[in-house]
């Protein structure tokens, strides 16, 4: 299958060591497997030296399987340097391995993507990058009969976790994944907004995750990140499944 989606100019800010910046023009674009060497080379600068407890490293083979037809990858170019890429996972066949992996999703594989890694250049961040290409990858994922979006975020990875909520994803579950390490497992429906009520939430401690996760099986999601006094905390909210909406 090969993606055909239009190319989009974009104007960052590039930061130097002495400090002075300048405005530098690129372009986003979905990568092909010709564009392996730089993808590796953008992975490679921010995943090293992470601890698996955060994030779970790809291989090789992975990193070429998103470029293939099992996946996609949205590059940001700076000249011939790839300054930013987002890869996401779209045949049932990687989906279903994914799901079987944190013991079973409530998803169709058909319908379902799951993101992979999200790379910035280190003097290319303070742009909100990430969230450019998050929102094109998300309208391209509509125009390929895509309804849902799953992610994972370890539960001490905070920063990340708020970026995902913001961008208003759902926490559903609590599970086990690679290899035993503990994971958020959160879903986005790309086809509706969810709607919030001012009643019956639940305010729950960031690291109370017994709490979060009896939250979660009784039918609650979390939805957004605060900042209290005594910590932060998580709002939970009721998903009504049939109305597609969450009561807060």
């Amino acid at each position: 299958m090969t993606i055909s989606y239009p190319d989009m100019t974009l104007h960052v800010v590039k930061h130097f060591k002495d400090g002075h910046t300048i405005m530098a023009p690129c372009v986003v674009s979905i990568l092909s497997p010709d564009d392996y060497k730089g993808l590796k080379k953008a992975y490679k600068e921010v995943s090293e030296g992470l601890s698996p407890e955060i994030f779970a490293p790809y291989s090789d083979d992975e990193l070429k399987r998103f470029l293939s037809e099992d996946g996609i990858v949205v590059g940001v170019h700076y000249k011939k340097q790839i300054i930013s890429a987002r890869s996401v996972k779209i045949s049932p066949e990687w989906v279903t391995e994914f799901s079987e992996g944190l013991g079973g999703l409530d998803c169709h594989a058909n319908t379902t993507a799951v993101t992979g890694f999200c790379a910035v250049a280190g003097e290319f961040r303070g742009n909100n990058i990430q969230f450019l290409t998050q929102y094109y990858m998300e309208n391209l994922l509509v125009a390929l009969g895509k309804s849902m979006l799953v992610t994972t975020i370890a539960p001490n990875n905070i920063f990340s976790l708020a970026n995902v909520l913001n961008c208003k994803y759902c926490i559903t579950r609590i599970r086990n994944a690679y290899g035993g390490y503990l994971r958020y497992v959160l879903k986005k429906d790309l086809w509706h907004t969810p709607h919030l009520f001012p009643h019956g939430h639940m305010t729950i401690p960031y690291h109370n995750l017994a709490q979060q996760k009896e939250a979660l099986d009784a039918g609650y999601v979390g939805y957004k990140l605060i900042k209290r006094t005594k910590g932060m905390a998580l709002l939970f909210g009721r998903r009504d499944r049939s109305a597609n909406i969450i009561e807060e």
